[in-house]
């Protein structure tokens, strides 16, 4: 198994990589440090991360056919 990087891992996410460091802090994903104290990322963990962003965004999406009626319902 290959672990990935701190960029790599940010890259594959879409975030910057010191929001993947302070997603670590804060527990949303778990690191693997090296004895030099540097961070790997496990790929399944950055996937299912990126999967529960993307749901959590799917979501929140307003389908197309409700949005007229949403729209109109603000007025």
């Amino acid at each position: 198994m290959a672990l990935l990087g701190v960029r790599e891992a940010a890259n594959r996410l879409g975030v910057h990589e010191n929001t993947l460091r302070r997603w670590e802090k804060a527990g949303l994903i778990r690191a693997v440090k090296l004895p030099t104290g540097i961070r790997r990322f496990r790929p399944e963990d950055v996937e299912r991360l990126q999967r529960d962003m993307y749901d959590d965004f799917a979501e929140e999406m307003v389908s197309p056919e409700t949005e007229p009626a949403r729209r109109a319902s603000r007025h």
